[in-house]
């Protein structure tokens, strides 16, 4: 399921609001394939 991993970051942020807004940016900007498929 997992490639080998490439390439690890971390980011600190202010609060909740800012983890939020980071989290939805860095997944659309990704993309990536956990992410894509909704479960109904």
């Amino acid at each position: 399921m997992f490639r080998d991993i490439a390439q690890f970051s971390a980011v600190f942020t202010a609060g909740v609001t800012d983890t939020l807004e980071l989290e939805t940016r860095l997944i659309r900007d990704w993309q990536p394939e956990t992410n894509r498929y909704k479960l109904s």
